[in-house]
């Protein structure tokens, strides 16, 4: 995959603080003249490389159930296996791997159907020998809080700072969305940069209406706006997930010793005998080797496992373009 230029990094930067952000706020931010970035934007969005989507926070909904799953798989298998995976609704993410697990995914299932998931129908997907269940406790970074690192401060802070990447990942339980604001979610999870007027015309709100719900769901954390893209079109083509087992009374230092690091787009810490899962990004393989020797977090670590990513067939609800063009892609 082709590494984007320097201004198609900073615009794609600028969509990971706020995919909705009209295009004259993106180019007021970065300094650039609104019409080249408008072009180019719309570009990015119109081939797929960038895809703006919403999700809704599945902690803030008492009846979603969160779990990571670590597959290993028949000889030969994997790719239909992750495809599988990659398929299913309940699925956020799933790449195939290198290592001890063949693939993983993560899932956010209704609680009711928690339990015939994992008995049944992760157990009857063709390929799957083993399969290791970890229940999500807590994500002390979700992919909507990365920072790549291709924005200054200043820029971030005219894109709207923190706004809603410090939206609380976890807060009272939300029992049931209103049907409006059902419909928004509906709207924004197939198109993330949907007008206010397309909104209103669904949901029959105003205008006005609709863009204040939108705004309030997304500062209370209530629904995440996603830029999905490969890394890669970043510079960094090397992606991993860490397994990493650590005492859970160090886990507050870890935390604070690696969230710093824009290498970081994901963690969450889990229930098993792996307590966080990683995902990091780098431009090479040396890059990622001289960060494990040299991460603070890593000495409080009992044990690190690294799995690179082969393949990333789902990232934020979102299949990957290639994948999703030929659903049979990985079916032989």
């Amino acid at each position: 995959m082709d590494v984007l230029d320097e201004l198609d990094q900073r615009i794609v930067g600028a969509l990971q603080v706020d995919g909705r952000a009209s295009w004259a706020k993106v180019a007021a931010s970065l300094g650039e003249a609104e019409r080249t970035v408008a072009r180019r934007g719309s570009e990015l969005l119109r081939d797929g490389r960038v895809r703006i989507r919403a999700l809704p926070n599945p902690s803030r909904f008492r009846h979603l159930e969160q779990f990571v799953l670590k597959v290993a798989c028949n000889p030969g298998s994997a790719g239909i296996a992750a495809a599988a995976l990659a398929r299913r609704p309940e699925t956020l993410y799933t790449y195939i791997l290198t290592g001890s697990a063949d693939c993983a995914a993560e899932f956010s299932s209704p609680a009711s159907k928690f339990a015939e998931l994992l008995i049944r129908d992760i157990g009857s997907i063709p390929g799957v020998r083993s399969a290791a269940t970890y229940p999500v406790l807590s994500y002390p970074r979700t992919m909507h809080q990365w920072n790549p690192g291709v924005l200054t401060p200043a820029e971030i802070e005219a894109m709207g700072g923190t706004r809603y990447s410090e939206a609380p990942t976890a807060l009272e339980h939300v029992e049931q969305l209103g049907k409006e604001d059902r419909q928004i979610l509906r709207a924004l999870e197939r198109d993330g940069r949907a007008s206010y007027e397309e909104l209103a015309r669904i949901t029959g709100l105003s205008v006005q209406t609709a863009q204040r719900r939108v705004e309030r769901m997304r500062r209370e954390g209530t629904l995440f706006i996603r830029a999905v893209f490969e890394p890669a079109l970043l510079g960094l083509p090397v992606e991993v997930l860490l397994w990493v087992k650590v005492p859970f009374p160090e886990l507050d230092r870890v935390e604070a010793e690696m969230l710093p690091s824009s290498s970081v787009r994901y963690a969450a810490v889990l229930a098993g005998d792996f307590q966080l899962v990683v995902d990091a990004v780098f431009p090479s393989r040396a890059a990622l080797s001289t960060y494990l020797k040299g991460a603070e977090w890593a000495t409080r670590a009992q044990a690190i496992e690294p799995a690179v990513v082969v393949d990333a067939l789902k990232r934020s609800g979102t299949m990957a373009l290639s994948f999703g063009e030929d659903p049979g892609g990985y079916s032989s």
